[in-house]
């Protein structure tokens, strides 16, 4: 039996698939997969699931894998790691494919139509496909860009609340901050948010979302 690999290496988590005529039959997860902001972890992260599947299938024939991953089309130079996946698995397949991961989810998602895909999750990016032309607006990063991501929304929903309190006045939004940071005032709010890393911090945006369901007019205006 032969079988291909997708691979979605997002800054959250990587997941990886195992296909036989388009049916699913085996599934793997490992941490984040961003070759930008952390290139060796990625590729610790990668051979991680593309072994445990492997080993589910060791009786089968791989014939593509295909890796679509987070920040490929900021990082610098990005190609030794790639080598680095490819060598570790050429017993395995030759047939090893690189994308982005925008790139790869405007693929499916359009069946090789026009249109456009816009992600918002840990990071944000919009990616679009005209004429066999590729267009992006943003992508570039946590420090730079990534307007609609949820570490974003998170840290606009944070930075208002202080900025309140500096003024005076009080932001509805602060019994949900002290909730989910566990503290009880926002002076420790902040000693706790520069101990949670990107993913932790960007996590409180699904919170955000659950406030502006209960009409909060702050929470609304900063989604």
């Amino acid at each position: 039996m032969s079988y291909v690999i997708g691979i979605d290496s997002g800054g959250t988590h990587i997941t990886a698939t195992a296909y036989k005529d388009n049916i699913e039959i085996a599934t793997a997860t490992a941490g984040p997969g961003n070759i930008f902001l952390d290139p060796q972890q990625t590729i610790k992260n990668l051979i991680k699931v593309i072994t445990e599947i492997s080993e589910k299938l060791s009786s089968n024939t791989c014939t593509l894998i295909l890796i679509g991953i987070a920040g490929l089309e900021s990082a610098d130079n990005p190609q030794p790691y790639l080598d680095k996946v490819k060598d570790y698995f050429k017993s395995l397949t030759e047939n090893i494919i690189f994308t982005s991961d925008a790139k790869l989810a405007l693929i499916n998602g359009l069946e090789g139509k026009d249109g456009f895909l816009a992600i918002a999750g840990t990071g944000s990016i919009v990616y679009g496909r005209q004429k066999n032309k590729y267009l992006r607006a943003g992508g570039w990063g946590y420090l730079l860009d990534d307007i609609g991501s949820g570490y974003r929304i998170s840290q606009e929903a944070v930075a208002t609340a202080l900025e309140k309190m500096d003024r005076g006045e009080n932001s509805s939004l602060t019994p949900a901050i002290l909730e989910y940071f566990k503290a009880d005032n926002l002076k420790n709010v902040v000693s706790q948010y520069y101990k949670l890393n990107r993913t932790e911090i960007a996590a409180f945006s699904l919170k955000l979302a659950q406030e502006a369901d209960r009409q909060n007019d702050e929470a609304i205006m900063i989604l």
